[in-house]
């Protein structure tokens, strides 16, 4: 006979190994220290001093800012630029006027200066049609009389001066900035000796940007 074999006993127990623990974790606090770097860094440079310049001219202007390589502003448009905080700020604009084929300017160049001192915040700036004391239009011509038309701006006052030819059939040219005064002219003769002029045109120049369309008809030639 076989003897039984023993009952199995209680197996002997596992030592149960489990992962040791260090220390709490640096990764949420190096990422919180980043972060507030981060939102430290925005806010300095969200809350840096700012020039908001426009161009409220019908002309692109060129506005250097302490020196540094100037910016072209089109007719119209705003530009912002980041200042240093703290220093005085020295700015200047000038206009481009239109060209003849020639490459010679039509109108006067206008052109200004300011100086912030300490500057904080956002701080306008702007080039406009009044400059100092002096106020400039914008002639905008049309030549519907079917000759070339000869232009002499301020006619008949001191300081007239010629513009330019105007060919027959141009429509809406802008022939440049002006000075202007209350009895300002706009001229116009043919090769003929014809003239026609618009007279008084201070009181007439409203718009903003020193702008007025003037069209000429064959009946004005006289």
């Amino acid at each position: 006979m076989t003897a039984p074999a023993p009952a199995p006993g209680p197996a002997a127990p596992r030592p149960v190994v489990s992962a040791r623990r260090g220390g709490p974790s640096l990764a949420p606090w190096i990422a919180l220290a980043l972060l507030l770097a981060l939102a430290g860094a925005a806010f300095f440079a969200l809350s840096r001093p700012r020039l908001v310049f426009t161009n409220s001219l019908t002309q692109p202007v060129r506005l250097a800012v302490n020196g540094d390589a100037a910016l072209t502003v089109p007719p119209g448009a705003t530009v912002t630029v980041s200042l240093s905080r703290g220093a005085t700020v020295v700015g200047e604009w000038a206009s481009v006027p239109p060209s003849l084929t020639t490459g010679a300017p039509l109108g006067e160049r206008l052109h200004g200066a300011f100086t912030l001192r300490e500057p904080d915040g956002r701080i306008q700036q702007q080039a406009r049609p009044v400059v100092g004391d002096t106020v400039y239009f914008a002639p905008v011509l049309t030549n519907a009389a079917g000759v070339a038309l000869k232009v002499r701006v301020n006619a008949g006052l001191e300081g007239a001066r010629d513009c330019c030819v105007l060919p027959a059939g141009a429509v809406r040219v802008p022939v440049g900035y002006w000075r202007l005064w209350r009895n300002s002219t706009v001229e116009v003769r043919d090769s003929a000796g014809r003239r026609a002029m618009f007279p008084g045109l201070g009181p007439q120049v409203t718009a903003p940007d020193g702008t007025i369309r003037l069209r000429f008809n064959p009946p004005d030639l006289r």
